[in-house]
């Protein structure tokens, strides 16, 4: 099979040998096409093939042809390297001891490009010891029995990339706020951007557009449930703000009060105890963002089908590619509002292509403006997510 078919490739490799795998995954629903290079020294090896089979198989079912092998040359020479639409995700699992020099030079060369690095080692080792130095600022994931515990959070980086990593907590001040403290350090640990209105608002901010812009910036909102929380009409209005845009909307509830219904029991934690609680975020997290992605493409699909054709729109990895009557479209599609980066992308893989980019926009004004130039700048048409029939008809008009 072509490797560039894959839009998920997974590869391990053991720094100053030539043990290496790669498998990919053709039609995997990610943003983007991404390979994850899991890497270590001969003294992690056990732990790289055990964390690589258990992501073989958990991978697997987001494609239909399940893992495939791949022949490519792998590595720095495999074609994602020079792809400027994919990304490169490199997975440094530490061993016990301070990283060989062949893993420090395999790592400066992936940090030199502008790639991401993840380091993952093991509870109570110095981060600054088993780590290459490259990686010393930034924040390691550490697994307290088996490396394979790390799998879940690979996974969300992969599946839905860092841009997705944004939680806005909904609690009331009078009797959650020790609880919400709480959940943002263990989403924090977890390299979440977490919103905590006393600590990001700034004085006088409009609240309401304020909170109502974050709101729709964060992939999930997290409700601590508390007596003042259930009567608190500002956790309704977050909780109703959530439930009509489509966020991930999950609950915390240690305290065993009387549940909010607006909230799926499936989606509530009744601990804080930290090994749990973190499972039960990354888990609620992923399996609601893949969900909401999914039903936006859906949609999306289901409206260009309906006024262009269904021959003529043709699924991509993170979009769609349209052929109407007189012009075609590169539309990329995301569950949140898009910024430069995103314009980028979306005008470099165009092409000879009209692009466009389906998301939610932002609530605040001057961020609206910001926008409104960034579009005109780049060419690139932008679409309300609750506008998509109308760009549908217009997209088939050959008007948009």
């Amino acid at each position: 099979m072509d490797p560039h078919s894959f839009t998920l490739i997974l590869q391990s490799h053991i720094a100053g040998t030539s043990s290496s795998t790669c498998v990919g995954y053709e039609g995997a629903p990610l943003t983007q096409p991404t390979r994850l290079l899991l890497l270590g020294d001969a003294g992690a090896a056990a732990n790289v093939d055990r964390l690589r089979s258990t992501l073989e198989q958990a991978f697997a079912p987001l494609s239909p042809a399940g893992t495939t092998g791949c022949d490519g040359p792998g590595r720095f020479r495999c074609w994602a390297t020079d792809t400027r639409a994919a990304r490169n995700v490199l997975l440094v699992i530490a061993g016990n001891s301070s990283p060989g020099p062949h893993l420090r030079k395999m790592v400066k060369g992936w940090v030199s490009r502008g790639f991401e690095v993840f380091g993952f080692f093991e509870s109570g080792l110095n981060p600054r010891v088993v780590l290459p130095s490259p990686m010393h600022g930034q924040l390691g994931v550490t697994w307290q029995n088996d490396v394979r515990e790390v799998a879940a959070e690979i996974m969300d980086i992969a599946v839905l990339g860092l841009e997705d990593r944004r939680i806005f907590i909904s609690y009331a001040r009078q009797d959650g706020s020790a609880t919400a403290d709480l959940l943002a350090d263990a989403l924090t640990d977890l390299r979440f951007d977490v919103f905590l209105d006393r600590f990001q608002i700034p004085p006088g901010a409009d609240l309401l557009e304020r909170i109502s812009d974050e709101l729709i910036d964060k992939a999930m909102v997290v409700v601590v449930e508390t007596p003042a929380a259930v009567a608190s009409p500002w956790v309704r209005y977050e909780i109703s703000t959530a439930r009509t845009r489509r966020l991930g909307l999950a609950a915390v509830n240690p305290g065993g009060v009387p549940p909010i219904r607006a909230i799926d029991d499936r989606a509530r934690c009744r601990t804080i105890v930290e090994g749990p609680l973190k499972d039960f975020l990354l888990e609620q997290h992923r399996n609601q963002m893949s969900a909401k992605r999914q039903n936006l493409m859906q949609s999306v699909w289901r409206s260009l089908s309906l006024h262009v054709g269904r021959a003529n729109v043709h699924p991509l990895a993170d979009g769609f590619r349209v052929q109407a009557a007189s012009q075609e479209y590169a539309i990329a599609v995301h569950t949140r509002p898009a910024d430069l980066h995103r314009f980028r992308l979306a005008h470099q893989r165009a092409g000879t292509a009209a692009p466009v980019i389906i998301h939610p926009q932002p609530q605040r004004s001057d961020r609206k403006r910001d926008l409104l130039w960034l579009s005109q700048t780049s060419g690139v048409s932008e679409v309300d997510e609750g506008l998509i029939r109308q760009a549908a008809r217009e997209i088939a008009a050959g008007r948009l």
